[in-house]
This record gives structure tokens, sequence and C-alpha cells, in this order.
């Protein structure tokens, strides 16, 4: 990196609730690598500023010329100039189960939120307490639409939404059935023998199939911490929350949400 390419300023463009958005920040910070924080609902030239680069989601760190997708650490390593040792990973059979209880978790929770209160939205985020709960099962069903059906990850695969009309909780609910039905044939014909060290074919980044598997149980999980964060706003106990124990190895995030101050 040259000394005029290393003055420029690192740009980390970020959404609230957004959970790679969070730790690709706290990286930073740990690291400290000092950045300008850019949210995008927040600034009206951020997308635009993305759409040079060709990309139409965050989380991305973008310095002068050099960007990659935040999603991704040992590319945001690169970008920051932050030495990367690598990463331990759970074992796959271990991966399959935390999200196991991490979708099981999501729908224990969802169903202690009043049916009349589930359309209200997260702060500073347009997304409802439904549309987040059907986030977490569209993690696990991305990840299979992967696996079971050979489709690409494409950018905006977790920006889906319920169609209109099937917001309800009765209706998210059975989607999460749904999708842990599919998780766990997908595991007992093909999972246990998968090739966990092929690359995985998704839109941000060159990650095999373990890190694509590891990213979408953190990830998920991440969001059922939210969830029992929505729960303790609305002044309901958390029925059994996941612990320690479904975290611990995961490389999640530290906050559970971005406290960041919208100005």
């Amino acid at each position: 990196m040259t000394a005029s390419v290393a003055r420029e300023p690192i740009k980390a463009y970020w959404q609230p609730g957004c959970t790679s958005c969070l730790r690709m920040k706290e990286f930073l910070t740990r690291h400290g690598v000092p950045f300008q924080s850019i949210n995008v609902l927040a600034d009206p030239g951020a997308f635009a500023a993305l759409a040079e680069l060709g990309v139409r989601s965050v989380p991305i760190v973008q310095r002068g010329s050099d960007w990659a997708n935040g999603q991704v650490l040992r590319d945001v390593a690169r970008v920051a100039g932050i030495p990367w040792g690598g990463a331990q990973m759970l074992p796959a059979p271990q991966l399959y189960r935390r999200l196991v209880a991490i979708q099981e978790a999501a729908a224990r929770l969802f169903a202690q939120i009043p049916d009349a209160r589930t359309r209200e939205q997260l702060p500073n985020r347009p997304r409802s307490y439904a549309e987040l709960t059907y986030h977490i099962f569209n993690i696990a069903d991305a990840w299979l639409e992967h696996e079971v059906k050979g489709q690409r990850l494409e950018e905006g695969a977790y920006n889906r939404i319920p169609a209109a009309g099937e917001d309800d909780k009765a209706q998210v609910l059975a989607y999460g059935q749904k999708v842990m039905g599919d998780l766990q044939a997908w595991w007992e014909t093909s999972g246990k023998t998968a090739d966990y060290a092929r690359q995985a074919d998704v839109y941000y980044g060159e990650v095999n199939l373990h890190e694509y598997l590891e990213r979408t149980t953190w990830h998920s999980g991440q969001h059922v911490r939210q969830l029992v964060m929505v729960l303790g706003m609305l002044g309901i106990t958390p029925d059994n929350p996941p612990g320690p124990e479904v975290f611990d190895g995961l490389p999640m995030p530290e906050k559970v949400w971005d406290a960041e101050r919208i100005t």
C-alpha cells in the first residue's frame, strides 16, 4: 500500500440493525482504525456512492478505489491494512446444531409478541418485528436454496420480506416451521457428507462452504439476540432465550444493536 493510498480515509457504509455492519465497525474499532461512518439510511448520497462501486447493499468498507464487502473480515482487514491471522471455526455439525437452536428460538420468541404489535418497527430501521423474524428464517432458507437447489446467493437475497398480507404471526411462524423441516431434511440427506471446503457461490466474496454455514449461523443468531431485545422493549420476559452455550465459538458482534448516534 502506497503512502498516498494509506492516507486515504476509510469509509464504512452501514445501516442500523445490520449484523455484519456492526461486526465490521467493531472490527475496525478494535484494531484502532479510524473510519468515516456512513449510515446509508441517513446520508442521502450514500447509495449513489455505493452504486458507483457497483453494489447496492451494506456493509461496505472503502479506501480510495479499493473496497470490500464487510461480511468477510479478512477482506476488511486487507482494505484497512490490518494484519489477518485467520480465524477458528466450529465444526460443521456443531454449526448445524447451533443453527437449529437459533431457528427454534426465533419461533419461540416471536410467538410471544402480541399479534397487534408484530408490525411495529425496530429503532431507526424500517423493519417490523414480523419482518425481522421472517428474515431470520430466510437466512436459513437462502442456505437451503444454495445447497438443495444449487442457487447462487444473490445480492438482495437477505432483503426479502413477506408478501403483502402474509406477514401475520401465524404465517411467519408457518414459514419458519417449513424452513426448519427442510433444514433437518437437508442435514440428514446431504448435510452430513457435504464438502465444506468447496467454494460457496455467494455474492459477498470468496468463501468456502464452511465459512458460509458459519455466517448463516451467527447472522441468524445475532438477529435472535435482537428479538430478545424487542421483547425487553415490550416488557415481556423472553421464553428460554438462547444462552452463552449457543453463541460460544461464533464470531458474534459484541453489541446487540448499533448504538451509534443517528444524525
